[in-house]
Parts: structure tokens; C-alpha cells; sequence
């Protein structure tokens, strides 16, 4: 039986795309949930998502790709949350 904030403790995360040959990152901070901490890669996705400034792709003449890492970006998401689509997400 979990304890309740027995997983709130700073936490490190190695994160290994299942694709060969993509970006590896580790995070680290405080997480709720046991053993993958998803919770935690969930709040480095977002921190992520926020830094990127659409400007810089404009500038850089890069809107098509712009296009396509939004999509890819959405699709990874769905994907994602959409691993549990027999059992319901409860709120």
C-alpha cells in the first residue's frame, strides 16, 4: 500500500525514445507517482513546450517544419493518452 507523498521526493528521470537515433533526456523534480513517474514527464513535456518561440521559425524560414513538429507534437499526445483508450481516465 502507497503512502500518501511517500513519491513526492525529487526524482530522476532517464527517458529513452522507442525510436533509435532520437533525442534522450533526463529530468529531474518532484513526482507523485511510482516507478516511471509519468506525472513528472508530463510537467518536463509542458516546461518544454513553453520555450518554444513559433518567431524563431518564421525567421529562420522554417514554417513548413514549424507545421510538421506541431503535428507531430499533437499526434504524440493522442497517441499517448490514447494508449488507455479501453479503460477511461478517471478525474
Amino acid at each position: 500500500m502507497m503512502i500518501p507523498g511517500e513519491h513526492t521526493k525529487l526524482k530522476t528521470q532517464k527517458i529513452t525514445p522507442y525510436r533509435e537515433g532520437t533525442t534522450e533526456v533526463e529530468v529531474k523534480g518532484i513526482s507523485d507517482m511510482p516507478v516511471y513517474h509519468h506525472d513528472l514527464k508530463v510537467k518536463a513535456i509542458i516546461s518544454l513546450l513553453e520555450t518554444i518561440n513559433t518567431q524563431e521559425y518564421i525567421y529562420a524560414n522554417k514554417t513548413n517544419q514549424a507545421e510538421e513538429h506541431y503535428s507531430q507534437i499533437i499526434n504524440a499526445t493522442k497517441y499517448s493518452f490514447n494508449k488507455c483508450n479501453n479503460r477511461k481516465i478517471r478525474r
